[in-house]
């Protein structure tokens, strides 16, 4: 109960009241963006911003970019309470201080790549938000997971799988108080999880937009 009560508290208010349908800075993205491409944010609420600040980078959240039916930009992303498709614009500013990085792989998809990307996507949404952020937990999913899953499907690592124990350990300064409460008490030291944090730092990836870093 503790525990749902927080996450409403922290998740919830990332829900409300920050979307727009459109400006300068997703206008802007759209002349450089690519299916597939992959879409960092930063969240506005308590529990994303301390996932910033423990592994030290601007962002947490992450979604992949693909065009719907109609030819829109949309990110298709794990967000609570459930994975959903978001344009793109409202995706882009939901962001704290409009803070957006979009990074693209290294080598150029082809159409049958991004054919199965996008069903690969496709099958994760609905998915209810992992608030364990438990990669091994197939009826749930969280940002980082999503975008890895689908990558996935195409047989691309984007970052890569760590335990919570490993998290820790590249991240010494880690304050453990909030996240002993998160998990009510007991971390889950062998759970393996993925962050935004080690996607954004992937080689294989390269910058092509950047906007409020």
């Amino acid at each position: 109960m503790i525990k749902s009560v927080l996450l409403f508290a922290v998740l919830g208010f990332a829900a409300a009241g920050f979307a727009k349908t459109s400006g300068p800075v997703c206008l802007a993205a759209q002349h450089s963006i690519a299916e597939g491409d992959v879409v960092f944010t930063s969240n506005h609420n308590y529990l994303f911003r301390r996932v910033e600040s423990d592994t030290k980078t601007w962002t947490s959240h992450v979604g992949v970019a693909f065009k719907n039916d109609g030819g829109e930009w949309v990110i298709l992303e794990s967000t609570w309470p459930k994975s959903k498709i978001t344009p793109l614009c409202e995706f882009m500013q939901r962001s704290y201080k409009d803070r957006v990085e979009i990074k693209r792989f290294v080598q150029d998809l082809s159409l049958s790549q991004i054919r199965v990307m996008k069903m690969a996507a496709s099958r994760q949404l609905g998915l209810r938000y992992d608030q364990g952020f438990d990669y091994d937990n197939h009826k749930k999913s969280f940002c980082s997971k999503f975008v890895y899953s689908t990558y996935q499907a195409i047989n691309i690592d984007m970052g890569k799988l760590q335990s919570f124990q490993q998290v820790l350990d590249e991240n010494p300064d880690m304050d453990l108080t909030f996240w002993k409460t998160w998990f009510l008490g007991r971390i889950p030291y062998k759970r393996i999880t993925i962050s935004p944090a080690i996607q954004i730092r992937d080689p294989k990836f390269h910058s092509i937009f950047k906007f409020g870093i």
